[in-house]
């Protein structure tokens, strides 16, 4: 059939557009952007470096400067947590009325 006209290649013709565009579009060049900044690190020191190289390193990242940040150290952990203490203390408590009661009356 002519230009007019639909015949059964004009369904190849949308399919073989349609396999164009996807393979164009798939193929399209990706871009990302990669995060360039300032990387608290755990022993209290500061770099610029990428976000995930920072972040894979167990850094904080801050972004920015290192000059205009302060990447002071952070504290250590407690030893025991206020959880850890009044669990303590329970037990104790409880071990003290124990003896005071039970082993006391004997």
């Amino acid at each position: 059939m002519g230009r007019g006209g639909r015949s059964a290649g004009g369904s190849s013709w949308a399919r073989g557009v349609a396999i164009g565009a996807l393979i164009a579009l798939c193929a399209a060049p990706v871009s990302a952007t990669v995060l360039i900044g300032a990387c608290c690190q755990s022993g209290g020191g500061c770099a610029e470096v990428p976000e995930l190289t920072c972040l894979d390193g167990g850094g904080q990242f801050v972004g920015g400067q290192c000059a205009n940040i302060d990447c002071v150290r952070p504290l250590a952990a407690p030893m025991m947590s206020i959880i850890g203490l009044v669990a303590v203390f329970g037990v104790l408590t409880a071990f003290g009325a124990y003896h005071l009661f039970a082993v006391g009356r004997r």
